[in-house]
């Protein structure tokens, strides 16, 4: 049965990893050989040098492993919440796209409906001007100023609401995936436990029991 992905990750990880230990040790093999045929009497130094060098350089690949591992779990990581939370997201950005489309819409009705009032603001400011009535200056542009007010107003509660939506559903997916432990994506496909039994082959307008053993030929 093939593995999940994560197990054929982790395999050709390790597959690969072998290999070039197996490169190194071979190339410190063989400067060990060549170290050992002019050995002289600081041989032995030479050798404990080697080995700690080989140990040290073996601490260092290890630890360089541990921060790719780290880096590349973090990217698998961030990749899968992305694609997790991908229709929530969806779904989120098209209802500010709409929230955005209605507000606009509520702007051009309150340019239209503020318009002819103030064609008759353009009578009634003079007379506000001269009596100080500050009601009858600039009604037209006081009416649009108010009602896309309004509508700024609505729109941030709509908005709001559809982050605090968004967040809800992003914190109840990351917590769905931490309890089935498969961080939402199925690494592996469900194979069924027990094995369906195949039916053998038969070539088309002969049944099994007709054909004849190898060799032989049907008489009569």
């Amino acid at each position: 049965m093939a593995g999940s992905r994560a197990d054929k990750r982790a395999h050709t990880t390790a597959a690969r990893r072998a290999v070039a230990d197996a490169r190194r040790n071979a190339k410190a093999a063989a400067g060990n050989t060549r170290l050992g045929k002019g050995r002289n009497g600081g041989g032995s130094l030479l050798g404990g040098a080697a080995r700690k060098a080989r140990a040290a350089r073996d601490a260092a690949v290890a630890k360089n492993r541990a921060k790719r591992d780290a880096k590349t779990g973090g990217t698998v990581a961030a990749q899968r919440a992305a694609v997790r939370k991908a229709p929530a997201r969806k779904a989120a950005r098209q209802a500010l796209c709409r929230s955005a489309a209605r507000f606009h819409g509520r702007r051009l009705l309150a340019a239209l409906l503020a318009l002819p009032v103030g064609l008759l603001g353009c009578l009634t400011t003079p007379f506000g001007r001269k009596f100080d009535i500050p009601s009858l200056m600039y009604p037209g542009r006081r009416l649009y100023r108010r009602l896309v007010r309004t509508a700024a107003e609505q729109r941030a509660g709509r908005d709001e609401a559809t982050r605090k939506n968004l967040r809800e559903q992003e914190a109840a997916a990351d917590a769905e995936a931490g309890e089935d432990g498969t961080d939402g994506i199925a690494d592996g496909v469900e194979r069924p436990a027990a094995k369906v039994p195949t039916t053998p082959e038969v070539s088309e307008g002969e049944c099994a029991g007709c054909q004849s053993p190898k060799g032989l030929r049907p008489t009569g």
